[in-house]
C-alpha cells in the first residue's frame, strides 16, 4: 500500500511517502501528510507505485485547522483488484507492536518495526490531534507513510521525528482515530470503504 510521493514547485522539490487507502475505477486514493505535498499550495505531485507505474496526482482533501493530513487521487492501472486498507477505529495501546513502511532517505519501500511508546494529545483541528509516540525508526522520507499493527491495520500516518542529535527513537504518527474524526458524513465510505 506504500507509494513514493514527489512534490515540485518552483525551485523546491520534496519527497515522502503515502498510503493507498482505496482503488476504484482505476483511480487510487492516497493518504499522506500536507507537508509532503508542500501544504497543498500548488506545484506538481507525482506518485510512484511499487509496480513502477508513475502517475500525476491531484489534491482531493486536506485536513482542517493545520492538521498535517491530505488525501490525493491519481490514475492507477497497475492496482486492479487492490484490497482497501483497514483503518483502525480505536486507539492502539501503549506497548502495541507496530511497523512502518516508507521511503526513508530515498530508500523506497523500507520496513521498520517497533512499538507504541505512548499516546499524546496535541492541539489542532476541532477535536485535537492524537499522536502515537513510537520508537519505530522514522526518518526523512517516511513522512506520509503508514504505521500498522501486526494484523495489518493502519493505526497512524508517520509525520515527524525529533532531531537525532537531540533524541533517539522519538517519532510520532497521527492516529487513524484523529483522521476519522475529521471526515464529514459520507467521506469515510467514499474514500476508505469497500
Amino acid at each position: 500500500a506504500n507509494v513514493v510521493v514527489r512534490h515540485s514547485g518552483g525551485l523546491e522539490q520534496s519527497y515522502g511517502s503515502g498510503v493507498v487507502v482505496k482503488v476504484r475505477d482505476h483511480r487510487a486514493y492516497i493518504l499522506t501528510n500536507k507537508h509532503v505535498i508542500g501544504d497543498a499550495k500548488g506545484g506538481n505531485i507525482q506518485v510512484l507505485f511499487y509496480q513502477r507505474e508513475e502517475s500525476k496526482a491531484e489534491v482531493e482533501w486536506t485536513a482542517p485547522e493545520g492538521v498535517d493530513l491530505a488525501l490525493l487521487v491519481c490514475q492507477a492501472i497497475a492496482l486492479d483488484g487492490y484490497q482497501p486498507i483497514q483503518l483502525a477505529e480505536q486507539l492502539a495501546p501503549t506497548g502495541e507492536s507496530v511497523f512502518a513502511v516508507g521511503n526513508p532517505m530515498g530508500l523506497a519501500w523500507s520496513y521498520t518495526e517497533g512499538s507504541i511508546s505512548g499516546v499524546r494529545q496535541t492541539s489542532g483541528g476541532p477535536h485535537g490531534v492524537e499522536l502515537y509516540q513510537t520508537q519505530t525508526p522514522i526518518n526523512q522520507g517516511n513522512s506520509g507513510g503508514g504505521l500498522y499493527t501486526r494484523d495489518g491495520k493502519l493505526v497512524g500516518i508517520n509525520t515527524l521525528t525529533e532531531d537525532k542529535q537531540v533524541a533517539e527513537g522519538l517519532s510520532f504518527s497521527i492516529s487513524s482515530t484523529t483522521l476519522l474524526k475529521l471526515l464529514e458524513p459520507g467521506e469515510k465510505e467514499k474514500w476508505f470503504g469497500e
